[in-house]
Formats: structure tokens, C-alpha cells, sequence
């Protein structure tokens, strides 16, 4: 886990699926686990990553819009990441779309 303020961010889980599974490693180890800590040590956030949207507002979280800065290196890679990160962008704002009035997401009124 890595720690920030008042922010924890939990950038990537790796474990053998058929060990794990029965198990529940990657609940443990990705939701479980982490929410302990967190309000253990008194953290307001933590950051879970970028997959796995459904399971993670079926707990409770919230997306949020991100930035991406990238350089690129080729005049080709100049002319095909604008029109990637375009799409990428649209994806996010429909997926934000279709989540803002969820359980989980809703804001109280």
C-alpha cells in the first residue's frame, strides 16, 4: 500500500487463482484487508485502481475522472494518442454516467 496524506492507494493484487480461490485471496488482499488498515490508521481514502468497476460499487466505492499526461516519443505516437486518450475519456464519462445514480454512488439528499 502506498501512503499519501490522508489517502492510501492500492495500485495492483497478484496471486495464484488456483491457490487463491477458494480462499478468497483477492478479496482479502484488495478490499478486505486494505479497509482494515485504513480506518485502523485513521485514513479517509483509499484508491483501489482501475478495474473491476462493478464489484468495487457493489462495496461502497465511487468513481472518479482521473488526468493522464503522457509524452510521446515518435511524430506517429504524437498522432495516435490524442485520439486514444479522446476515447478513453468518452469511455470514463459514460461509465461516471452510468454510475452516478447507483446505491452506491448516490449522494444523500
Amino acid at each position: 500500500m502506498l501512503k499519501y496524506g490522508d489517502s492510501v492507494h492500492l495500485p495492483l493484487i497478484a496471486f495464484d487463482p488456483l491457490r487463491g480461490h477458494d480462499a478468497a485471496v483477492y478479496f482479502n488482499l484488495a478490499y478486505n484487508e486494505p479497509i482494515d488498515r485504513c480506518a485502523a490508521a485513521g485514513f479517509r481514502r483509499l484508491l483501489l485502481g482501475r478495474t473491476q468497476y462493478a464489484v468495487k460499487l457493489q462495496r461502497g466505492c465511487r468513481l472518479v475522472e482521473l488526468d493522464l499526461y503522457l509524452r510521446p516519443h515518435s511524430w506517429p505516437q504524437s498522432q495516435i494518442w490524442p485520439l486514444l486518450l479522446a476515447a478513453r475519456s468518452a469511455l470514463m464519462r459514460r461509465r461516471l454516467a452510468a454510475t452516478a445514480n447507483t446505491p452506491a454512488t448516490a449522494k444523500p439528499q
